[in-house]
């Protein structure tokens, strides 16, 4: 059973929250730096409202819906309005993690990095030598010489550790604390994409428990043959799964976190996105492959013919994109299409490399980079596609600006397109934008990881 969350407690604020939202967005003659990060916080707080179905904080204080707010979003939230409110008292950005924040850790000697998370400007990396260690910018943890192994993963909205040892494997947050109902040591915890999927206890080891982004253990009771390597998606107050029932099943099935199946009308769901606050799930019938509302429906404007197959597919804004394989006949097995959900072809080629080895695509501005494991490509809005001359690259939109990281001679060059290097790395794991302006590199150079900020205004 899903832990029922109260509304946000604002109760530390002198203030409202809807009233230090008005308070921000009317105060003038700030810094600009302290302005832009007043921007960014009043977006985030509509954001998450708008997300969560509020119109304004102000029906925190009304609505029902408040109390229905997933946990990570009531802490996300809560954290906003308190910057907000030191902003609007100070007058000065505050002190601790600001996404703008630089920071430089020294790493252990001889040590390699095995994970890595950042959140939002704040990087959590482990590190292996003659000992595993967890670093941030804080302080570095030393894990017991019975510790085999740490995997990174965020739950509750937070960081967490899944520590792998003699005896089994167990979670715990930053400081060492139990993470919400995850309190035994387990025989199995899957972790895909940074997040807890399900866990297996010893005195239930032929079955998987789904757990949801609050650290709740989901679903029926006696737990499922199989959940799916998908973590579980939360759309607003319900949690959805892909799950074997039993060893019998043949295909997965959706269920909601009391362990209701979900009735597809007929269609079998292999992926579970998330589109604006809405469930979406891609889905087969006939030899087709469809996206469809957990209803059955189709999604407005989507051909009733559907898709050969949807592939690595990705929400941006409100629409959702994806490579669909084979799209000409047998004899030219290697065609794709770049497509969005109501099959309009953005792109289309005959690459092999694309089929066979694509890992990953990413839209940033109107552009798409489609990621392959010997190769990278860059979509034009126009619809041509372009090899890039680099594997790794990090594009990101600062504002307008194209900002890109690529590897030249084994090392990370930093640079606007079409402009000089301004910086290098030895590597790069993260390259944000902070607002309009500024965008943060989190990368190691030498023996250390740094952090550092940047503005488009002073680089070429």
């Amino acid at each position: 059973m899903p832990e029922h969350h109260p509304s946000p407690d604002f109760s530390h604020s002198a203030t409202p929250a809807s009233h230090i939202l008005d308070m921000a967005q009317s105060i003038v003659d700030l810094p600009p730096q302290v302005e832009a990060r007043k921007q960014t916080l009043v977006h985030e707080v509509l954001e998450l409202c708008h997300k969560n179905g509020l119109s304004h904080p102000k029906e925190l204080e009304t609505s029902p819906l408040a109390s229905k707010i997933p946990f990570e979003d009531l802490e996300r939230l809560l954290a906003c309005v308190t910057k907000l409110e030191y902003i609007v008292g100070h007058r000065e950005l505050p002190q601790e993690r600001e996404i703008d924040t630089e920071y430089t850790m020294d790493l252990p000697p001889r040590s390699t990095i095995t994970d890595m998370i950042d959140d939002h400007g704040f990087p959590v990396f482990v590190t292996k030598g003659r000992t595993i260690s967890v670093m941030h910018p804080f302080g570095t943890s030393t894990m017991e010489d019975k510790v085999k192994q740490v995997e990174l993963a965020t739950c509750q909205g937070k960081i967490v550790l899944v520590i792998t040892d003699n005896v089994g494997f167990s979670i715990q947050d930053l400081q060492g604390n139990n993470v919400g109902a995850l309190t035994e040591v387990y025989e199995d915890v899957s972790v895909k994409k940074h997040k807890i999927a399900c866990v297996t206890p010893f005195h239930k080891a032929h079955a998987n428990f789904p757990v949801d982004p609050d650290g709740q253990i989901i679903g029926r009771p006696e737990g499922y043959h199989s959940a799916s390597d998908f973590p579980v998606i939360r759309i607003r107050e319900t949690s959805y799964f892909l799950a074997f029932e039993t060893s019998h099943s043949k295909s997965f099935h959706v269920y909601d976190d009391h362990g209701k199946q979900i009735d597809l009308g007929g269609y079998c769901a292999n992926l579970l996105l998330e589109r604006e606050g809405e469930l979406i799930l891609r889905a087969k019938k006939g030899g087709k492959e469809f996206l469809i509302y957990p209803d059955g429906s189709l999604l407005e404007e989507e051909p009733p013919e559907g898709f050969k197959e949807i592939w690595r597919q990705i929400v941006a804004e409100d629409s959702i994109y994806f490579i669909e394989k084979s799209t000409g006949d047998y004899s030219s097995p290697d065609e794709w299409a770049l497509k969005d959900q109501k099959g309009h072809c953005l792109a289309r080629g005959k690459q092999p490399d694309m089929l066979h080895n694509f890992l990953a695509m990413q839209k940033v501005g109107s552009e798409f980079f489609l990621h392959t494991a010997d190769s990278m490509y860059r979509v034009t809005k126009e619809g041509e596609t372009e090899l890039l001359e680099d594997v790794n690259i990090f594009p990101v939109l600062v504002g307008h600006t194209l900002i890109l990281a690529r590897s030249i001679n084994d090392e990370v060059s930093v640079s606007k397109k079409g402009g000089k290097s301004f910086c290098t790395f030895d590597q790069i794991f993260a390259l944000e934008p902070i607002d309009d302006h500024r965008f943060y590199v989190i990368a190691k150079e030498g023996d250390q990881i740094q952090k550092r900020v940047f503005n488009i205004t002073d680089i070429a």
